[in-house]
């Protein structure tokens, strides 16, 4: 709860600030309070904290103020930051490089959407003048970009990867058919992964994406399991009684691996992160899906098989 109160649940975002004059200057301090409000405002971020504000509320708390205020004096200015600076491993000291001129603030955003990271890209380079540059850095960006590369060429390899699991059993079963049975129940569970994804408004970037990319892992197991035994079992049964031995031997190890993987990755819920708690939901669609479509498809497509032989 401590960390989920100081990091808002989201990965913080970095403003640094780069200035002609002495980040301790009140002016400089009023300018960048300034931006800080109208990052507020703008509502893509649920808190901004710089060491303006820490020496703010220092200097209302010694001088006995109704409100914050920053020292109006760069005397005072200069004193509080010696006392706060003072203290050993005080963190402030990494928000503030006085002999560059450089100083740092720290935002949530309200979410890591593409939307919202660009905004604040957006509002933070609208802010850069002769006098000082705002950039905006941090792990929220190079995720983006991230994204923009490689979520691309992974819809692709997701496509490849179905197109070799297909090839591969074909290799192993000599049969088209069997091929084909095989890989629907990975198709359909992708199909559900994505429309989940639509519903709990999960964005669809390269961590999500990896799920898909386990789900055809896993799920192609569990179709392999039931379609090999019951490839086993039809040598010496009818193809109906095959069918009823091969959900026999695999719905119990089948369901057991599934809500084994999605009831341990759980504990992600507890996460104060929402990329955790997403991948967790995930896990749980991708994993109850790919069984319940393996022990339900499969069987039904196999009996009706058999049944028109007959």
């Amino acid at each position: 709860m401590a960390i989920q109160r100081v990091y808002d649940g989201v990965i913080p975002v970095f403003v640094t600030i780069k200035t002609n004059k002495d980040q301790l200057d009140p002016q400089t301090a009023e300018k960048i309070a300034e931006k800080e409000r109208e990052l507020l405002d703008s509502g893509l971020v649920t808190k901004v904290v710089s060491i303006y504000d820490v020496m703010s509320n220092l200097n209302r708390h010694i001088y006995n103020l109704k409100e914050p205020s920053y020292p109006k004096n760069i005397g005072i200015a200069n004193l509080l930051y010696v006392a706060i600076t003072s203290q050993k491993g005080n963190p402030i000291k990494n928000f503030l490089i006085r002999k560059e001129n450089l100083s740092r603030m720290m935002a949530f955003p309200a979410d890591l959407s593409d939307k919202t990271i660009e905004g604040i890209e957006e509002i933070v380079s609208s802010w850069n003048s002769f006098d000082a540059t705002y950039t905006a850095i941090g792990m929220p960006f190079i995720m983006k970009e991230m994204n923009d590369s490689v979520v691309p060429s992974q819809v692709t390899s997701l496509l490849v990867a179905l197109v070799f699991v297909f090839v591969m059993l074909f290799i192993t079963y000599r049969s088209i058919l069997h091929s084909i049975y095989g890989i629907l129940p990975i198709g359909l569970t992708l199909i559900t992964l994505f429309t989940a994804m639509g519903v709990f408004q999960i964005p669809l970037n390269i961590i999500t994406l990896t799920m898909a990319s386990i789900t055809i892992g896993v799920g192609i197991d569990y179709a392999i399991h039931f379609t090999s035994l019951f490839l086993k079992h039809r040598k010496d049964n009818d193809p109906e009684e095959a069918v009823e031995k091969a959900f026999k031997d695999t719905s119990r190890p089948i369901m057991a691996n599934a809500l084994g993987l999605a009831i341990g990755l759980t504990a992600l819920q507890f996460s104060p992160l929402r990329t955790h708690s997403y991948l967790s939901i995930l896990m749980w669609v991708s994993m109850v899906s790919a069984s319940i479509f393996t022990l339900s498809l499969l069987p039904t497509i196999y009996r009706r098989k058999s049944t028109k032989r007959r």
